[in-house]
C-alpha cells in the first residue's frame, strides 16, 4: 500500500509541475524494480537507477539508516551486467557523479537535486537547523543512536551509500519495528524502576497506556500526510504572481527577517494564549465538577457520557381527517457537548409544527460501568434534571465571564495586560511583514508623493500608521494628516480591519488581513470602489467572518423595528422612528469609515477580543443547531485552544501551534489529531496551499461560524545565498572629488547549490576551497617519528590515526583524525587533539579533508565538506553589515531601502530600550584632573582606570583641531594600548568576517566625506589620508562608522536635512551604529573615537556613543592662539570657556573632560 501511495504521489507531482518525468520515470523504475536482483536482471547497465538507503554515522561500516528515506540516482555505477553482492564495488560517493538523483523522506516527500553531493548537503542543512523536519528524520533513526550523549548532526551523514539486497522500502520496517519495541521498552522501564511506585497497578493507569500508545506509534514515518502538504506548498508557489518569484537576495533576507520576528511573537502570543481554556474544554470541566457535586463517590467523564436526544416532529397540514405520522430522529451527543447549549433556547414550537424533544442521560463510569442508585437500579436522568444540571452550571455564561476577564482590555498589568501586549506586538509584525510585501507589489499602489518621491503616497502613509500607531504627533505626509479608520458596513464594525487616508484625496488604503486574494494592503482609487470590492461574493464572506454573529447591522435593526411597529397595530412610533433613521442613514453594501481616537493595535486587539467572545458566546448559547458538528467543534492543533481562538491572532485561522509554519511538517501529535478527524480533511488538503489555512478552513468550518479561504502570499525563494567575501584585491578608486564614492561590492561566493527545496539544476564548476590555518590543531612531529604512511597517506601511531596536510601557513603538519574514518570513501576528519573525547563531533572535528588518491590530503570541496558550527540568522541588521554579509543588501530599490532602514530603526529602537531599562554600561569613576595635566597625562591616566574601554573625542567638523590631536597623540595612544581608530563620516568598509577586515588604507580615504574647514585655518589642514597614514606608521588600524544609507542617507540627504526630526534622527541613528561596530573591539584592547561634539555623551534626551560602549567623552576646542593646551575636569578645574554652535546660540557640548588644544601652525 505504500508502494501505491509513493506512485501516486509521483504521478499528481508531474501531473502539478512539480516533478520531472525524469525523476518519475527514476520513481517508477525504483519501484518496479524494488531489489538488487530486479534491477540488475532487467535494466541495462549505464543506465540502471540505484536505490540506496540513507545513512549516519554510528561507528559501524554502513552506517545506520534512516527508515523509509531512500535516494535513487540516475546511474548505479555498475560496471558489471551479473548480480553481485551488495558491497564495496556497488558502494558510490555522495559526490558530483551518477546526478541527478531523487530524494524521498516521509518528512519531505520526492526531492529533485542535481548530484548526490548537493542531495547530502540538503540534508546536512535540514538536521542541523532543527524543526519537525529534523525531528522527523532523527525519529526514523535506532534509538540508541537518536538519544546518543552527541545527538546526530548533519555532520554526521555518511559520506557514501551502499545498496541493500532487498527492497528499501520493505527492509525499513523491521527497523521502525525494532525502534518501536525499544520505546515501549524504555516507557515500561522507566514506570516499573521509578523511586516513587504507584499506588495502584501501574497497567490500569490511562496515563501509562497513553504513554505506551505515543512510544508504538510510527505511523508518521510511512504516513503519506507530510508529503501530500509538500505537494500543496509547491503547488501554491506556483499560483504566486511573477512579482514574487524574483526577489533578490536582498529582499529575501528581509522577508525571511521579517517573518522570523513575527514568528518569535507569535509563539510568545500563543503561550500566553494556551492558559486559556477552550470553550470544549471549560465546559468538560465545569460538568465534570457538576456531576461530582452530585455524585461524590463515582468517577465520570462529561465527553464520554452520551445524551440520547429523541426528536418527534408533526406538521399540521390544515386538513381534517388526514392522520399524519410524526418523523422521529435520534442522535446522541455528549454532556460536555449539551451544556454549551443553554436550556432556555431549545427550539420553541410554531403554528403549523409540533416538536416533541425529550433527552435522557444514562450515568457511566470512566470504565464503562453503569451508576446505581441506593436501589441498585442505573441512574438514568431524565430531560428535567438535565436542564437543572445545565441550568446550574451555565457553561455559556461562565465561559464568556472568564474572556471577559482574560481578555480585558482596560487591564493595566497582570495576564490580562501582558496577553494585550503580546497580541499587538505580534501584531505589529505581521503588518510589517505584510506592508514589505505590498510593497513589493508593482500594481499595488499608483498615486505619486510629492514631497518624498522615492516612494508611493500610499506605501509612505502604511509606513507613518506603522510608525506612529497612535495620532498623537504622527507626522503628515505631503502636508496632510494621515488618519486611520475603522470600517463598517451597514452600521456592523468588520472587526480587525483598517482604512488609512487623509480625509483630502479620495484615494483609500485598506488593510485586511488574511483577505481573499491574500493582499493585506491594498490602493482603492476611493470610497465608492471599496463598496464595490465589498460587495463581491468573496468578500461578503470575508466580513461575514469579521462580524460579531451576535450583533446586527442596521438593515436587520430596521426589519426588527418594522416587525414591532406592525405587531403593535401601527401604536409604536419609537420603533417606526428607528426604522426611518436607519433607512435613512445606509443603504444596503455601504462602508462608512470611523478615524481610530488611540493606538491602532489597542483599537484591533479590542476589535478582535470582542469578536472573539462574541463567537464563543454564540457557539454556547445559539448554536447547538451544529448538532452533528458540535463534537467536531472540539479539534485543536498543537495546543490547548478552542477553534475560535485562531480568530484570536493577527491573521484568522493562522493557527498559533508552530507547527503550522510554512515549510514545517506535522509530527506524532499533530498527524494523530488530523487522523481522528480525517473525515475532514481530503477536500481542504487537496485543495489548499499552506497548512495554516488548511487549519483555519478545518476549523472554523467546524464551529460553524462564516469563514472564506485565502490565498496567503509568500516569496517563491530561489536560491541558498553564499556568504559575501570581501575580495582581497585592492578596492577601486572613485573618480577624484566624488562625494562618499560607495565601496566595491566583490561577488558573491560561487556556490554548488541553487536552492535545496526546489528542483536542482546542473551546477557551474565548484571553487576552489579557501586554504584554512589549521596549525592551531596539529600535533608534535615527534609523533610519527620512524612512521610510515599507508598508501592513502594514513599514519597508525598506537590507537590513533594521522595524516599529514599543508594549510595556509605554507608549512606541512601532522594532524590526528577521527578513527572513525572511512578509506573507501577517501575522506577523513581531522580532530583537536586537545577536546575531550567525549565532546560532540560539530566541536571535535574541525576539518573536512579528501584524498588526492596520490598518498596526499585536501580541503574537501565536497558542499558541506566544510565543518563548521551552524550559527542562527542575524537577527540584527547592524549583524550583517558588521560580518559582511549585507554588502550587496542596497541594490538602488527603493523598497529594498526603505525597508532595510526600518530594519535597522526597529533594531535600534529596541537597544535604546534596553538602555533605557538598565543596561546601560556603568559610567567608569575618573581619578580628578588638574590645571597642571596635559593631553598626554589625560591620555594615559583615563585609559589606565579600571572600565575605560576607550576614549571618544568630540570635535566641530570644521576645525582641524580633532585630526591634528590624533596626528599628535598617535604615540601615546599606541603606548596606552589602542589598536583601533574610529571615525565619523567614514563609511564602515564592509569586509570579511573578523574584527579589522574593514580596516582604512591611505588610498580608502575617498570614500570619507570631504573635510572643509573654516577660513581661519591654512589650506594644508590634515585630512583623512593624514589620519590614516600617522595610524598606520603605529600600527593602529582606523575603521569608519558611517553606513551610506543607514547613518549618511546619501540617497535622500537633502530632504532628510530638511525634515524637522534631523538632529535627533541623526544622533540617534549615528550613535547607535557607532555603538555596534565598537563594540567589536577585542576584549583588552583600546579604542579611541573621534566624533562631532553632541554625539559623545547624552545629548537631546540621547545617550552617548561613550556611555553606551564604556569610555570617557573628551571635548576638544582650538586653544586661543598664542596660548598652550590645558585640560578642564569640571568640578576638580574651573569649566571650560563657553562657546556657542555657529549659526545657534546654543552652547557646544562638553565632555566629561574638556581639551583646548594648540594648533597654532594651522591657525592663520
Amino acid at each position: 500500500m505504500h508502494k501505491q501511495q509513493l506512485s501516486t504521489l509521483a504521478a499528481l507531482r508531474v501531473m502539478d509541475g512539480t516533478l520531472s518525468p525524469a525523476s518519475k520515470q527514476l520513481v517508477d523504475s525504483a519501484l518496479r524494480y524494488p531489489t538488487l536482483e530486479e534491477r540488475e536482471s532487467n535494466l541495462p547497465t549505464g543506465t540502471r537507477p540505484g536505490v540506496y538507503p540513507i545513512t549516519i554515522d554510528d561507528g559501524s561500516e554502513h552506517g545506520a539508516a534512516f527508515a523509509g528515506a531512500f535516494m535513487i540516482t540516475s546511474n548505479d555505477g555498475a560496471s558489471a551486467d551479473t548480480l553481485t553482492s551488495p558491497g564495496s564495488n556497488r558502494t558510490i560517493t555522495l559526490n558530483e557523479q551518477n546526478g541527478p538523483v531523487v530524494l524521498y523522506t516521509p518528512s519531505e516527500g520526492f526531492e529533485e537535486f542535481a548530484t548526490p553531493a548537493l542531495l547530502r548537503q540538503a540534508l546536512v542543512q535540514r538536521l542541523d537547523s532543527g524543526g519537525p523536519g529534523a525531528e522527523l528524520l532523527r525519529q526514523s533513526l535506532p534509538l540508541p543512536v537518536q538519544n546518543r550523549a552527541s545527538p546526530p548532526t548533519g555532520d554526521d551523514l555518511m559520506l557514501g551509500a551502499t545498496p541493500l539486497a532487498g527492497d528499501v522500502l520493505a527492509e525499513g520496517i523491521p527497523l521502525l519495528l525494532k525502534r518501536q519495541a525499544a520505546e515501549v521498552d524504555t516507557v515500561l522501564t522507566k514506570t516499573f524502576t521509578s523511586d516513587n511506585p504507584p499506588a495502584t497497578n501501574p497497567l490500569q493507569d490511562p496515563k501509562l497506556m497513553d504513554a505506551l500508545d505515543e512510544a508504538a506509534d510510527w505511523s508518521a514515518q510511512v504516513d503519506g500526510t507530510n508529503a501530500m502538504l509538500v505537494r500543496n506548498e509547491k503547488l501554491a508557489e506556483k499560483k504566486q504572481p511573477d512579482w514574487l518569484r524574483n526577489l533578490s537576495p536582498a529582499q529575501e533576507t528581509i522577508f525571511n527577517h521579517l517573518e522570523s520576528k513575527e514568528e518569535k511573537s507569535t509563539a510568545k502570543l500563543a503561550s500566553l494564549m494556551e492558559k486559556i481554556p477552550s470553550l470544549s474544554s471549560f465546559s468538560r470541566t465545569k460538568m465534570n465538577g457538576a456531576i461530582k457535586d452530585a455524585y461524590p463517590l463515582t468517577n465520570m467523564d462529561a465527553d464520554q457520557l452520551k445524551v440520547k436526544v429523541v426528536t418527534q416532529t408533526r406538521f399540521h397540514l390544515g386538513r381534517s381527517g388526514i392522520p399524519q405520522q410524526p418523523s422521529t430522529t435520534t442522535t446522541y451527543l455528549s454532556l460536555s457537548d449539551l451544556a454549551l447549549k443553554n436550556p432556555t433556547h431549545w427550539e420553541t414550537g410554531e403554528s403549523n409544527k409540533h416538536t416533541k424533544t425529550t433527552m435522557t442521560l444514562p450515568l457511566l463510569d470512566t470504565q464503562g460501568s453503569p451508576i446505581l442508585d441506593s436501589q441498585g437500579l442505573p441512574v438514568i436522568l431524565d430531560m428535567q434534571q438535565l436542564k437543572t444540571l445545565l441550568n446550574d452550571a451555565d457553561v455559556g455564561g461562565e465561559y464568556t465571564k472568564l474572556l471577559e476577564g482574560r481578555m480585558a482590555t482596560d487591564a493595566e498589568s497582570g495576564p490580562a495586560a501582558d496577553l494585550r501586549n503580546a497580541w499587538k506586538a505580534n501584531h505589529s509584525e505581521l503588518m510589517e511583514k505584510e506592508a514589505f510585501l505590498a510593497q513589493l507589489n508593482p500594481d499595488g499602489f499608483q498615486a505619486k508623493a510629492t514631497t518624498d518621491t522615492t516612494s508611493k503616497r500610499g506605501m509612505q502613509w502604511i509606513q507613518t500608521i506603522l510608525d506612529y500607531p497612535a495620532p498623537t504627533n504622527r507626522p503628515q505626509v505631503d502636508g496632510q494628516n494621515i488618519v486611520a479608520n475603522t470600517l463598517a458596513q451597514l452600521g456592523q464594525p468588520v472587526r480587525g480591519t483598517m482604512v488609512i487616508g487623509n480625509n483630502t484625496d479620495s484615494s483609500l488604503v485598506l488593510y485586511t488581513p488574511g483577505a481573499p486574494d491574500g493582499l493585506s494592503f491594498r490602493e482603492l482609487p476611493n470610497l465608492e470602489a471599496l463598496t464595490t470590492l465589498l460587495d463581491k461574493k468573496e468578500w461578503k464572506a470575508y466580513t461575514a467572518s469579521r462580524k460579531s454573529p451576535i450583533e446586527k447591522n442596521d438593515f436587520e435593526k430596521t426589519t426588527e423595528s418594522i416587525k414591532k411597529f406592525s405587531q403593535s397595530l401601527g401604536s409604536d412610533f419609537v420603533e417606526l422612528a428607528h426604522a426611518t433613521g436607519n433607512i435613512g442613514k445606509r443603504h444596503a453594501g455601504l462602508a462608512t469609515l470611523t478615524p481610530i481616537p488611540t493606538n491602532i493595535h489597542d483599537e484591533m486587539y479590542s476589535q478582535l477580543s470582542r469578536l472573539l467572545i462574541d463567537k464563543a458566546d454564540f457557539q454556547s448559547t445559539s448554536s447547538a443547531e451544529v448538532a452533528t458538528q458540535s463534537t467536531r467543534n472540539k479539534i485543536m492543533f498543537g495546543i490547548e485552544v478552542a477553534t475560535i481562538f485562531l480568530d484570536l491572532l493577527p491573521v484568522i485561522g493562522r493557527g498559533v501551534s508552530t507547527v503550522v509554519k510554512f515549510g514545517n511538517r506535522l509530527v506524532k501529535a499533530a498527524l494523530k489529531t488530523i487522523r481522528t478527524h480525517a473525515w475532514q480533511l481530503p477536500g481542504g488538503l487537496l485543495n489548499k496551499g499552506v497548512r495554516a489555512q488548511l487549519y483555519a478552513d478545518f476549523t472554523t468550518h467546524a464551529s460553524g461560524l462564516p469563514h472564506v479561504p485565502s490565498a496567503p502570499l509568500r516569496p517563491v525563494f530561489s536560491t541558498v545565498s553564499a556568504p559575501t567575501v570581501r575580495a582581497p584585491s585592492t578596492r577601486s578608486l572613485s573618480i577624484p572629488g566624488e562625494f562618499a564614492p560607495k565601496p566595491p561590492i566583490p561577488p558573491v561566493v560561487p556556490s554548488t547549490s541553487v536552492g535545496i527545496r526546489f528542483s536542482q539544476v546542473l551546477p557551474d564548476a565548484p571553487t576552489a576551497i579557501p586554504m584554512r590555518d589549521l596549525s592551531a590543531y596539529s600535533v608534535p612531529e615527534e609523533v610519527l617519528k620512524d612512521i610510515q604512511p599507508r598508501a592513502d597517506g594514513i599514519y597508525q601511531a598506537g590507537e590513533n590515526w594521522y595524516i599529514r596536510f599543508t594549510d595556509s601557513t605554507g608549512i606541512n603538519k601532522p594532524y590526528q583524525i577521527d578513527s572513525a574514518f572511512k578509506a573507501r570513501y577517501g575522506q577523513v576528519n581531522i580532530v583537536d587533539p586537545n577536546a575531550p573525547l567525549d565532546a560532540p563531533k560539530t566541536i571535535r572535528n574541525v576539518a573536512f579533508m579528501q584524498s588526492t588518491e596520490s598518498g596526499e590530503w585536501r580541503l574537501s570541496q565536497l558542499p558541506g565538506g566544510n565543518r563548521r558550527k551552524h550559527t542562527p540568522p542575524l537577527d540584527e541588521y547592524m549583524d550583517r553589515v558588521i560580518k559582511g554579509v549585507a554588502a550587496g543588501d542596497f541594490n538602488g530599490n527603493p523598497a529594498v531601502t526603505g525597508q532595510l532602514r526600518r530594519w535597522f530603526r526597529r533594531d535600534m529602537d529596541e537597544f535604546y530600550a534596553s538602555q533605557a531599562s538598565g543596561q546601560m554600561p556603568v559610567r567608569p569613576l575618573l581619578q580628578p584632573l588638574g590645571t597642571s595635566d596635559t593631553p598626554k597625562s589625560v591620555i594615559q591616566s583615563t585609559l589606565s582606570q579600571p572600565g575605560v574601554r576607550g576614549l571618544v573625542f568630540g570635535e566641530v567638523h570644521d576645525e582641524p583641531v580633532g585630526f591634528q590631536f590624533l596626528i599628535d597623540q598617535m604615540q601615546h595612544f599606541k603606548n596606552n594600548g589602542v589598536t583601533v581608530i574610529y571615525l565619523e563620516n567614514a563609511p564602515f568598509l564592509q569586509g570579511a568576517p573578523g574584527f579589522g577586515s574593514g580596516a582604512y588604507t591611505p588610498a580608502d580615504a575617498v570614500y570619507a566625506w570631504p573635510r572643509s574647514y573654516e577660513q581661519a585655518y591654512t589650506p594644508n589642514s590634515p585630512t583623512f589620508a593624514d589620519v590614516i597614514k600617522a595610524a598606520e606608521a603605529h600600527d593602529i588600524k582606523v575603521i569608519g562608522l558611517e553606513h551610506r544609507e543607514l547613518t549618511m542617507h546619501t540617497d535622500n540627504l537633502k530632504s532628510r536635512i530638511n525634515n524637522v526630526r534631523f538632529t535627533d534622527d541623526r544622533l540617534a541613528e549615528f550613535n547607535y551604529a557607532a555603538t555596534q561596530i565598537i563594540k567589536q573591539t577585542p576584549t583588552g584592547e583600546k579604542f579611541v573615537a573621534l566624533l562631532g561634539k553632541a554625539h559623545i555623551n547624552t545629548y537631546d534626551n540621547i545617550p552617548g556613543v561613550s556611555e553606551l560602549t564604556g569610555g570617557v567623552g573628551i571635548s576638544l576646542s582650538p586653544s586661543i592662539k598664542g596660548t598652550t593646551s590645558t585640560v578642564s575636569h569640571p568640578p576638580h578645574t574651573p569649566p571650560p570657556p563657553l562657546k556657542i554652535i555657529r549659526g545657534t546660540s546654543m552652547p557646544e557640548p562638553v565632555g566629561d573632560i574638556h581639551i583646548d588644544y594648540n594648533i597654532d601652525k594651522l591657525t592663520l
